[in-house]
């Protein structure tokens, strides 16, 4: 993977099985091109129609874990901890054909994002503070669930500074997990996976229906105790703000009841106690202020793989229109979720193709690409899998089938980089 070209784009073919007396679907033209062969039927004669797709990588099905994460993974990683660039994987593709598997793979055969935390933590010293930050949530709909906190619903916030955070709505945050070991980092993994969300299709018995987020970034105890400083004044804002609003309210409510519009003219005595008020209010912003801008000195000062961040997206199965046919009306209405936040990653990755990129990057179109903001601004590196399977059968229907959702998939990858 070059990283100069922030934006890369891999195709990935599931195995799969090849049946005696089968006709082959695809080849692979050395060493980027997969060809997809589309078989029609015009006037009553069957067709061969070839459909050419061009990436920066084209793994074959012969391919391991292993060979698609040094070729596509590794060079990410090595530029996260050398160059503090933050990077995201985005696993795209209908259902069935092999996104999980690639990112989190098995015991035996490890996937990408496990085998980039144990580059990480191979290479950071993690006995000399300084440990592996994850956090690890899913995005059904137009929510978000904590999948180490007992799926504890959070909403998107922005503070002042323009920083997306994820909040629950009882005033805490998404919680955060410190590992120094691969044991530790897997157990986490396999309690957020027995906690994410599936539901069944006529394509997969056990089909992601939610986005899941994997986050990982490397901290210091001394930008963690910083960053604790910041959290504490603004739960300390956040709470003088209600309080001030509660009193407010009372106040101006018992004036007007009393008095009538009168009470609330400049210069009476509501307006002198709501000036008082704002007081302790200003009080707690500068303190924000202040903390905030020493963890950004202390940010700027620290080792480059602190200054950046890997996020590992498994995004939900894009069921094809006819394998849903049969879904119920909440089914249909989560299959058209799921579609929005897909045309909204697309969106973001189009417009950071462009040169010059766009001073807007349409990050707001959906849940997902507001909480990975920071991986849709320049100079951070992007790549997206899009992963086909293609099972070769004599079923000339079910052959067409599967080589009609692997050129909507292709379709979507390729429109990726277009501009």
């Amino acid at each position: 993977m070059n990283t100069k070209n922030h934006i890369n784009v891999a195709i990935r073919v599931r195995p799969s099985e090849v049946l005696q007396d089968s006709p082959t679907l695809y080849d692979f033209v050395e060493p980027k091109t997969l060809v997809l062969k589309e078989q029609k039927c015009v006037r009553g004669d069957v067709v061969e129609k070839k459909h050419d797709f061009t990436f920066d990588h084209v793994l074959e099905e012969t391919a391991t874990q292993q060979e698609v994460y040094s070729k596509t993974v590794k060079p990410m990683v090595n530029a996260w901890i050398q160059e503090g660039k933050h990077a995201a994987v985005f696993a795209y593709g209908f259902t069935g054909t092999g996104k999980s598997h690639s990112l989190f793979g098995t015991d035996e055969q490890p996937g990408l994002m496990v085998l980039a935390a144990q580059e990480l933590l191979d290479t950071v010293d993690t006995t000399s503070g300084v440990s592996l930050r994850v956090s690890m949530y899913e995005i059904a709909g137009d929510a978000c669930f904590d999948l180490l906190a007992d799926k504890s619903k959070l909403k998107v916030r922005t503070d002042s500074s323009g920083h997306i955070h994820l909040r629950q709505e009882g005033g805490g945050s998404l919680s955060r997990h410190f590992v120094t070991s691969m044991d530790q980092f897997l157990t986490l993994w396999k309690s957020a996976m027995k906690a994410r969300c599936v539901g069944s299709s006529t394509v997969h018995d056990a089909s992601s229906r939610s986005h899941g987020v994997v986050d990982m970034q490397v901290i210091s105890d001394a930008l963690l105790e910083a960053e604790e400083r910041v959290l504490v004044c603004e739960k300390e804002l956040i709470r003088i703000s209600n309080e001030k609003d509660d009193i407010l309210k009372a106040q101006i409510q018992e004036a007007y009841d009393r008095e009538g519009p009168a009470a609330l003219a400049p210069g009476t005595p509501l307006g002198d106690a709501v000036q008082q008020l704002g007081v302790p209010y200003e009080g707690a912003s500068h303190a924000l202020d202040q903390e905030r801008q020493a963890y950004q000195t202390l940010l700027a000062n620290a080792p480059a793989v602190q200054k950046g961040g890997f996020s590992f997206i498994d995004m939900a199965g894009n069921d094809w229109e006819k394998a849903t046919a049969t879904q119920t009306p909440l089914a249909r209405s989560e299959h058209a979720a799921i579609n929005t936040s897909l045309l909204a990653v697309k969106e973001c990755f189009r417009a950071l193709a462009k040169t010059p990129v766009p001073a807007r990057i349409p990050f707001r179109n959906s849940p997902l690409t507001q909480v990975l903001k920071r991986h849709f601004e320049p100079g951070s590196l992007l790549l997206m899998l899009a992963t086909v399977a293609l099972p070769v059968t004599p079923d000339a229907e079910e052959n067409h089938r599967c080589v009609r959702q692997s050129m909507n998939t292709l379709a979507y990858a390729k429109l990726i980089k277009s501009r």
